[in-house]
């Protein structure tokens, strides 16, 4: 590998791992992995999502068991996606994807600008 190259990396790197939003972001992760409250609803989200995928696969959409248990699952994930903590999350990695898209766009879109290049970022 070039070495100016590298350097530049490097640079790169240790821009992004100071960067304010992903400290912000990495802060939030190690929170979330401690929360025993997000544990639990992630478990009760995981619990309704398989009795939700069973009854729509033994039973079909419309039946009445698999309505109820829809339902259920969009409550849970509700309760989930509105706890405080979770949505820290969610707002915090919004601005990360968008400053790695960014970069991402800076980066290589004269490769996708290209003709003939099959490769396209969404």
């Amino acid at each position: 590998m070039d070495e100016l190259f590298y350097k530049k990396l490097m640079i790169l790197r240790s821009a992004l791992d100071s960067d304010p939003r992903i400290k912000k972001l990495k802060d939030i992760e190690d929170r979330l992995s401690s929360s025993k409250e997000v544990k639990d609803l992630v478990a009760k989200k995981d619990d309704a999502l398989d009795k939700y995928e069973f009854a729509l696969n033994h039973f079909g959409e419309n039946f009445p068991e698999t309505l109820r248990c829809r339902k259920i699952l969009h409550e849970v994930k509700l309760e989930l996606d509105t706890y405080p903590l979770v949505k820290e999350y969610n707002e915090a990695f919004i601005v990360v994807k968008d400053l790695y898209s960014s970069i991402d766009s800076i980066l290589f879109s004269s490769f996708r600008d290209k003709k003939g290049c099959s490769y396209k970022h969404d």
